[in-house]
């Protein structure tokens, strides 16, 4: 896994935010890509994201091989999963599976903090070598 910080040690307050609209979605969130999957690996990417109030990742579908987490941390909001709709906060995991659909809307007054883990169903292939 490739990430900041020393060794395998992730450091959230170090890492910049890129403001994106997320799977079109309402309004910019805020997202820092911190590992991203190297060969052999399942962990396809973990991001730190901040919703602000309002703004949503907008719905969305993965392949039948890739399912997605979202840990929330602070904030409250919406979360939809195949069509069924979720109130969410602080401590709550929001289960994507894979082929399912999803999105999140920040519903508070606060922006809604989250780690995003992707994982893929088979690890990638080794790098050649």
């Amino acid at each position: 896994m490739t990430g900041m910080g020393e060794g395998r040690v992730i450091r959230f307050a170090e890492t910049g935010l890129a403001s994106v609209v997320a799977h079109g979605g309402s309004g910019e969130l805020h997202t820092a890509r911190v590992l991203e999957r190297e060969p052999g690996e399942f962990i396809t990417f973990l991001d730190l994201t901040v919703v602000p109030p309002g703004v949503s990742v907008g719905l969305h579908q993965h392949g039948p091989d890739d399912e997605e987490v979202y840990v929330v941390i602070d904030g409250t909001g919406t979360a939809e999963v195949d069509g069924v709709r979720y109130s969410v906060g602080p401590g709550d995991v929001v289960l994507n599976a894979p082929g399912g659909s999803h999105s999140l809307t920040c519903t508070g007054a606060e922006p809604l903090r989250m780690v995003v883990v992707d994982v893929a169903r088979k690890a990638s292939p080794p790098a050649a070598g």
